[in-house]
């Protein structure tokens, strides 16, 4: 999945500075980082992330929990939704 997801983000030419992979705490890398909008697919990552007022882009599939949207939690269900956000920012 991470040689996918990088292949359609330069596809798309969405350009990062790093990438995190397997992270056990990803509240301490977005806060050290002061990362603008967080993507993952963990709803209880995504819950911490925004209750910590972290932007975030929940890739949810339709078997994964729903979670309430709001300022800090975007719903997305594939890569052509991120693209359109992030190129809206």
């Amino acid at each position: 999945m991470k040689d996918d997801a990088i292949r359609l983000l330069e596809e798309k030419n969405i350009k990062f500075n790093k990438y995190y992979w397997k992270v056990e705490d990803k509240l301490e890398i977005c806060k050290s980082e002061k990362v603008d909008i967080m993507i993952d697919d963990d709803w209880k990552i995504i819950k911490k992330l925004a209750d910590n007022k972290i932007k975030t882009l929940y890739f949810r599939d339709t078997n994964l929990i729903k979670l309430e949207e709001n300022e800090y939690i975007k719903e997305v269900n594939n890569w052509g939704e991120i693209y359109r956000y992030i190129k809206e920012k």
